[in-house]
């Protein structure tokens, strides 16, 4: 018999997404949830899969497969953010930066406060970083092994990263075996699951909505039709272009499907500061229809 603690118990929060506004409209991350977040080239999917990881690692067991990256790449990238905030030179690239073409700007000082924020910036977490050959069969095995491990959260980035069982397998019934895959896995592990996802690319001439629709993720219509949470983030073109810093970047963020909310013809306009390695706590709301075609703006919030 299911009662109200029991029910509340199987959805327990296990996590925070560390953006204001996504936490104070979801309540953070469920045990239950599996969370798909698509997003356009520009809007920072990494960077949104590690800052959950990161915020998250004090809370619970976390795991973080980063099937994009190599080993290294990740401290890299931290060790970047870190030279942004003490040098404050934008115009430097992280191709730049990784392949050292930021050695005149290094002085002794700069180089320990990088190395000491890249030793740092993992601990408390388990990184899975890209292997070749990475099918489902092998996530499955690697998903079973972080849960006799411990995890409570496991983060996947990206999906697209996971190779075809077959080589001649049709790519939406891989799409759909894989999602079916990590949702009997969560069923079985009681693991919260956020995965990262890229979007289409638009076809020559075709119309770029403001704020995508979950039409537009890679791949069968499954990955959505599985997820608990969908979630989509579109830089905001027309802002940044008007913005008088190179360090604040202004970022739509959309609900675009919450099983306990439905639909919501709602978004926010966030704001990412460089110089942190983080999204600003305030945030702009904002009405959006479906297509994304059309925004409006509602209110200011903390």
């Amino acid at each position: 018999m299911t009662t109200y603690f029991s029910g509340v118990n199987s959805n327990k929060n296990v996590g925070v997404f560390g953006i204001n506004y996504l936490d104070k409209t979801l309540y953070g991350i469920g045990k239950g949830d599996l969370i798909l977040i698509g997003s356009r080239s520009g809007a920072g999917k990494s960077t949104i899969a590690n800052s959950i990881a990161i915020k998250n690692r004090n809370r619970c067991k976390v795991s973080l497969f980063s099937l994009e990256n190599f080993e290294d790449d990740l401290e890299m990238h931290v060790g970047y953010l870190k030279f942004l905030e003490l040098t404050k030179r934008y115009d430097v690239s992280e191709r730049a930066f990784m392949q050292g073409g930021a050695n005149s700007l290094m002085t002794e000082e700069i180089v320990n406060e990088i190395d000491s924020a890249m030793d740092v910036a993992f601990k408390g977490l388990h990184v899975f970083h890209r292997q070749p050959n990475f099918t489902i069969e092998k996530l499955v095995d690697a998903m079973m092994k972080e849960k006799e491990a411990g995890c409570e959260l496991l983060i996947i980035d990206h999906l697209d990263y996971v190779e075809k069982d077959a080589y001649d397998l049709n790519d939406n019934i891989h799409q759909t075996m894989l999602m079916k895959t990590i949702r009997q896995v969560q069923d079985e592990t009681k693991m919260a699951v956020v995965a990262i996802s890229h979007l289409r690319k638009p076809m020559f001439g075709q119309k770029l909505f403001k704020i995508p629709s979950m039409d537009e993720f890679i791949g069968s219509s499954n990955k959505v039709k599985e997820a608990t949470v969908v979630i989509m983030f579109a830089p905001d073109d027309e802002m940044n272009e008007l913005s008088t810093t190179s360090a604040r970047k202004a970022t739509f963020c959309c609900i675009r499907k919450n099983r306990f909310g439905g639909f919501r013809n709602e978004a926010a306009r966030l704001y990412y500061d460089l110089k942190r390695g983080q999204y600003e706590d305030a945030y702009e709301v904002l009405s959006v229809n479906y297509t994304g075609s059309e925004i409006k703006e509602l209110r200011n919030e903390i």
